[in-house]
């Protein structure tokens, strides 16, 4: 087993992160809708950059923020809709921003990619070279995207279908939520795969199998779209 990262590599790893967050005149919004058009058809295609910039800058994570925040944008974008299609109030409206920003992406984000670097550096690794936490982040927002296109905003386009009574729209509803996480598991093994030090990436997929349980359970009358709309709704 592949020696746990120290603090030093993941201070490293976050004053890197930081730092290119800041560069927004280097911003290149193309590339970064090419990128998340891309992950959702052909993600494999997305992870050949991550080459180019380890040879010309050392890091195999991202040094643009384009793609964070076009993904906090369209987040946003979501937040307000749903609010429009909920009727809810200015000040509610203001908290749903608030909850999707904060809590749905950037404490998420936090929480997983800590998790997959922990999970890569301790299980994954090989030699010397560690995975870095701002790779990692950028391995969750990749899959997050998913996500986002999936629950965020297919979902709100489907609203009167998902949450209709009838078996058909339980069917559909719950067969977002799981393609949801599966493209996410996906695009992350996608990414862990693409670095050469890493094996073993297919450990990652491994809660596709209670993911796929718990969708054929939810069959016999969990409509999940409208759970997860009572949390965000009441």
């Amino acid at each position: 087993m592949a020696e746990l990262p120290g603090p030093s590599l993941l201070r490293t790893s976050r004053h890197a992160l930081f730092k290119r967050r800041f560069r927004v005149s280097h911003m290149d919004f193309e590339h970064a809708i090419w990128e998340l058009g891309t992950l959702l058809v052909m993600p494999r295609q997305v992870y050949r950059n991550v080459f180019y910039n380890k040879q010309t800058k050392n890091t195999w994570a991202r040094d643009d923020p384009a793609i964070f925040v076009l993904m906090a944008s369209l987040i946003t974008l979501s937040a307000l809709s749903w609010s429009i299609i909920r009727a809810t109030g200015v000040w509610s409206t203001i908290l749903l921003c608030f909850k999707m920003l904060l809590r749905d992406f950037l404490l998420v984000a936090a929480f997983s990619a800590t998790m997959i670097w922990l999970l890569a550096n301790a299980l994954m690794s090989t030699g010397n070279e560690k995975v870095e936490w701002a790779y990692a982040i950028d391995l969750h927002c990749n899959g997050f995207f998913a996500i986002i296109s999936w629950l965020y905003i297919l979902q709100l386009f489907l609203l009167p279908i998902v949450t209709g009574p009838k078996f058909p729209s339980l069917l559909v509803g719950n067969l977002l939520y799981l393609f949801g996480i599966v493209q996410y598991l996906y695009i992350v093994y996608l990414g862990l795969s693409a670095l050469p030090f890493v094996r073993r990436t297919n450990i990652v997929l491994l809660p596709l199998l209670p993911a796929l349980g718990f969708f054929i359970i939810s069959l016999a009358g969990l409509n999940i779209p409208r759970v997860v709309l009572q949390i965000y709704f009441g």
